[in-house]
């Protein structure tokens, strides 16, 4: 009896990690189709109009497209209509399975191996910058749409400069990846092919106009990658604004989880395998919507007693 079930144990031990490349790699299947799509959107290969309506952080997402259509002034109702629309059915499914600058993360976090641990003290406060940052943007794109709408905005849009049309969007890493930092090399491959060869001194001089904004979006990518590369999606647990929106409307999500406390052993796999740090155990298990869950599934995997699955409604 004891030689079974050493050899029944074995067998568990050898299937769950089956299930859970299983998984894993249905979501970054997911991750990477959208990000191809998103890409040969950008180089005009695929309609780039079903990204204005899709709730995630790159920009010309519907975040972005509230942000431009504020700043018009026009009332942003379809954006705040698929934010609403997505939100309340999927929850947060859309950060885990199909935003690109997640992906990114994700990838990026599996340079790697052992990660930076962030004690729930600096946790608990940390994960509040990102609705600070929504406070903001929203604050300066409603005041500025209202301020308009008044006839008294002009002075304010020239105040604001670029950053009137979309504040998030100007500094976000996601823009920068995807758009400045192609777009420049664009320009710096003509301007090889087309320039001759310039003395040290005078490239300095160039280098020196360039914009103190641009070298700010640097900075902020560079930040972007490198603390994803050190704590599991950090963008998106104490930074992204659009995860902060979707975090509130989330909590009202149809698409949640649910655990089975008749298979549950509490033994706490779950939780520590959650890039979002969701504290599993202490939600309620009929079904539970945590602000910050994902739904990337990855719970499901590290759970060796299968107690773990989507449920909806």
């Amino acid at each position: 009896m004891a030689k079974k079930r050493v050899k029944k144990e074995g067998k568990e031990k050898k299937e769950t990690p089956k299930k859970r490349l299983k998984l894993r790699w249905l979501r970054l299947l997911s991750q990477l189709s959208f990000l191809t799509l998103f890409l040969l959107a950008l180089v005009n290969l695929a309609p780039l109009q079903p990204w204005i309506i899709v709730p995630v952080s790159p920009p010309y997402g519907a975040f972005s497209t509230l942000q431009a259509t504020l700043s018009t002034p026009i009332l942003p109702l379809l954006p705040i209509a698929s934010i609403l629309l997505f939100t309340i059915l999927l929850g947060r499914f859309l950060c885990g399975w199909v935003c690109p600058s997640g992906f990114i993360q994700d990838i990026l976090s599996e340079v790697k191996r052992k990660h930076t641990t962030i004690t729930p003290e600096t946790h608990s406060w940390m994960k509040n910058i990102k609705y600070l940052i929504l406070g903001a943007i929203l604050l300066v794109s409603c005041s500025l749409a209202l301020s308009l709408t008044l006839g008294m905005g002009d002075p304010y849009k020239r105040a604001l400069g670029v950053f009137s049309t979309a504040p998030y969007t100007t500094l976000s890493p996601e823009a920068t990846v995807f758009i400045l930092i192609p777009e420049s090399v664009k320009q710096l491959q003509q301007w090889m092919a087309t320039s001759p060869l310039i003395p040290l001194e005078q490239l300095w001089t160039i280098i020196l106009q360039i914009p103190p904004l641009f070298y700010i979006r640097m900075l902020i990518a560079a930040a972007f990658i490198i603390t994803s590369i050190y704590v599991p999606r950090f963008w998106c647990l104490y930074v992204c604004p659009v995860g902060a929106l979707m975090a509130i409307l989330s909590q009202f999500s149809l698409l949640g989880m649910k655990r089975d406390i008749t298979k549950c052993t509490r033994i706490r796999a779950c939780v520590e395998k959650c890039p979002m740090r969701v504290r599993i155990l202490d939600l309620p298990w009929e079904k539970f919507n945590d602000p910050e869950c994902t739904l990337c599934l990855d719970c499901v995997d590290a759970c060796p007693r299968k107690a773990l699955k989507p449920k909806f409604p």
